[in-house]
């Protein structure tokens, strides 16, 4: 019942949304940094991350590590 308690709620409510900006500012300079696509694909990915923010951010990540595994084969 140790997950319970007030502390570990409280170190859960704490990391989770540190999680959350963490990964939308990795997608966000991952996205910027990003040259190969057209400003189109880029200006609707910025929209995705920015205004999706849960999921976005992950999508991003997910979908830019596929391509990135494809090139390389």
């Amino acid at each position: 019942m140790e997950l319970l308690t007030p502390d570990t709620g409280l170190l859960i409510w704490t990391l989770l949304p540190l999680t959350s900006l963490a990964l939308f500012v990795l997608a966000l300079i991952g996205l910027l940094r990003k040259t190969s696509w057209p400003d189109t694909t880029t200006k609707i990915w910025a929209l995705v991350i920015i205004f999706v923010p849960s999921i976005g951010p992950i999508l991003y990540l997910i979908i830019e590590r596929r391509q990135k595994m494809a090139s390389v084969e």
